[in-house]
């Protein structure tokens, strides 16, 4: 065992990590090396990533009904699995601040050119006034957590 691997083998062996103890075992040397290429292409290409929203707003919608959600996304060469675009549901305060109440994932549905289209088709669980934003971020199953990377567009 090299040096390397010994002084982090207690690390990735522990068992109450949770569900990252499972991911952390994964970051292998190896592996490490891909994850690490992975990391270093989206911090080369993110200043060029953009995205723009494609649905039209609609005053109301009927409880059971579905209202589709539709996003384009700019990704300068990285792949739509290098992205995750969430819905983020939920509902403004009388000072304004929002605050989640659900978050739904948008699925890649079609390469238009050099953008890609990412939809849903969004069932809201309650009835009420609510309100939705949509974010674009770097998405990686090695991630210790979703926003580890640091970079998330609001569109």
């Amino acid at each position: 065992m090299r040096v390397r691997e010994a002084k982090h083998r207690p690390a990735l062996t522990r068992t109450n990590c949770g569900n990252n103890g499972a991911l952390l075992r994964e970051r292998t040397l190896p592996k490490l090396a891909r994850w690490k290429g992975w990391q270093e292409r989206i911090r080369q290409h993110w200043d060029k990533v953009h995205a723009e929203r494609l649905d039209e707003a609609r005053p109301w919608l009927q409880y059971g009904t579905a209202l589709p959600v539709r996003a384009r996304a700019y990704l300068d060469g990285l792949a739509p699995d290098d992205v995750t675009v969430e819905c983020v549901l939920g509902h403004t305060d009388a000072h304004g601040t929002f605050h989640t109440e659900a978050v739904y994932p948008l699925q890649h549905a079609e390469q238009d050119g050099k953008s890609h289209i990412f939809t849903l088709d969004l069932q809201p669980d309650e009835c009420g006034l609510k309100t939705y934003r949509l974010r674009l971020y770097p998405h990686h199953r090695l991630l210790a957590h979703p926003f580890e990377m640091g970079y998330l567009i609001w569109i």
